[in-house]
């Protein structure tokens, strides 16, 4: 038989298409800018919140050097308040109007504070603002109620300060600790309770002295002069009191010193 004649294989392989080297480069590019444009993201949110900030920052800055300028929101005037017994306000004035140089915000309060409190008469004082120029302050002088020795005073809380009260020589008790070891507040309890016992003598005390052994002394507003000696303190005291209303009383200006640093009795030191 005879068969179909089979076609001959074709023995050429196929040959694959070479890239032009011109093609390759510009997929390449085509990559790379693709590549590019995902790094290279511009954060305009960002850009305009970091715009905002400094625009911010700089109206702050601004408005703060205008603020605090001395020539603008000027102190116009300061208002005293407090009653002044023993300071007069030219005083206050000289101490408060150097110190008003500033404006109303860079003006230091607690400056003037500290340096009215360094006057001795001022106990306390406390200064704010009154908008829009204006300041106030509130000032508690001292209250004294006794000479400390001969050169100080000594307010109602027991306090020692520097301040000279002339007018008040033989009005206002003197009390003093030669040691300067007791509290301040005992020696003035003290010298209230010496005055209580006193009061059927109707007798005050001018002057209340405790040595440095301890000894007590006072001075009546009689002028006389009662060593009482650092024992047994309350009971010689009842002890003059008792001589007083029965033999003393009526002998007041022939008496310069009366010693009660005896166990039973007094003596009496004439004029």
């Amino acid at each position: 038989m005879i068969g179909r004649a089979r076609k001959p294989r074709n023995t050429r392989k196929k040959v694959k298409k070479v890239k032009k080297p011109e093609s390759i480069g510009k997929k390449a590019k085509k990559l790379v800018r693709k590549r590019v444009k995902k790094q290279i993201v511009i954060p305009w949110k960002a850009l305009r919140l970091g715009f905002i900030v400094l625009f911010l920052m700089i109206v702050v800055t601004q408005g703060r050097q205008w603020l605090y300028h001395p020539d603008n929101i000027v102190i116009k005037n300061y208002e005293l308040k407090g009653k002044l017994q023993f300071i007069d306000r030219e005083a206050l004035d000289e101490i408060v109007q150097p110190l008003l140089t500033n404006n109303m915000l860079a003006v230091d309060l607690t400056v003037i504070a500290e340096a009215l409190q360094q006057q001795p008469w001022i106990e306390k004082a406390t200064v704010y603002r009154r908008w829009p120029s204006e300041l106030v302050i509130e000032v508690i002088e001292q209250t004294p109620i006794a000479f400390w020795g001969e050169d100080r005073l000594v307010n109602h809380r027991g306090e020692i300060f520097e301040a000279s009260l002339p007018s008040m020589v033989g009005k206002m008790p003197m009390l003093y600790d030669s040691k300067n070891t007791g509290n301040m507040m005992d020696i003035i309890e003290q010298y209230k309770h010496i005055r209580e016992v006193l009061l059927p003598t109707k007798l005050g005390i001018t002057r209340f002295v405790i040595s440095d052994r301890g000894a007590w002394e006072i001075q009546l507003t009689n002028d006389w002069v009662i060593e009482i000696g650092k024992n047994h303190q309350q009971k010689r005291l009842q002890r003059l009191v008792v001589a007083y209303n029965k033999e003393l009383r009526n002998k007041t200006n022939e008496i310069s010193s009366i010693d009660l640093r005896y166990s039973n009795g007094l003596a009496v030191r004439w004029k």
